[in-house]
């Protein structure tokens, strides 16, 4: 069973401090919003026999994680994950092709590259601090970052044929060299503003780590470059 408390952590930066938000508790997900408040955010049933919850998934730059979802214009991500490196050039997540993507590429410290259907453009991003927790988030209503709008995109039309890859772009079917480098402890996707997955970090019995999906039931291993 992919179940039990998924513990707190401090993240430091100088002498202040951040709780993970997330843990998981019985069949529910939760996220902390403020001190002592941990709404749910699904209500799913976790129910992946011979699987056990983790506190996140590292990525060292050399990994990456194959989903089996190609997005649309009516495609919405959501990833918490924390850069423990802050060198340039290293796509959080992504499908792309030339007049089809729908990707997040973060550089050294002050550049974001959000991409959407044939919107492609860098912008100053000075806020995704390394060793800090964000949540990001692309779609049809713009890029955000930790809840604030960064960047809006024009009405798309679009159908990727490539699978989302997590910690990389899949740039026409094969995994790109720049890579993410940090921890990941969530992915959220969307359709039409319907919930379809929902990733977490989990290990299978026989020790392979990877994301579980815990609508779809199933487990997506981290893949070595």
């Amino acid at each position: 069973m992919l179940t039990g408390r998924i513990s707190k952590r401090s993240v430091l930066k100088g002498k202040l401090s951040n709780p993970d938000p997330r843990y998981i508790e019985g069949d529910h997900v939760y996220k902390k919003l403020a001190e002592n408040e941990y709404p749910t955010v699904t209500n799913t049933a976790v129910s992946g026999i011979g699987y056990t919850s983790a506190d996140s998934l590292s990525f060292d730059g050399t990994q990456y994680v194959v989903t089996e979802f190609k997005p649309t214009n009516d495609t919405k991500i959501e990833i918490d994950f924390m850069r423990t490196a802050a060198s340039g050039q290293k796509f959080l997540f992504g499908s792309r092709t030339t007049s089809a993507r729908f990707a997040l590429m973060y550089y050294a410290s002050t550049l974001a590259y959000p991409m959407f259907g044939s919107m492609a453009e860098s912008i100053s991003e000075t806020d995704a601090e390394a060793d800090v927790f964000h949540t990001a988030s692309l779609g049809q209503d713009g890029y955000y970052l930790d809840g604030i709008r960064k960047k809006t995109f024009e009405d798309m039309s679009f159908n990727c044929v490539y699978d989302i890859y997590i910690g990389t772009v899949n740039l026409a079917g094969s995994a790109d060299s720049r890579m993410f480098i940090g921890n990941i402890y969530a992915v959220r996707i969307y359709e039409a503003g319907t919930l379809v997955y929902e990733l977490l970090p989990a290990v299978s019995a026989d020790g392979r780590a990877g994301l579980y999906d815990i609508i779809g039931k199933q487990f997506y291993e981290r893949i070595t470059n």
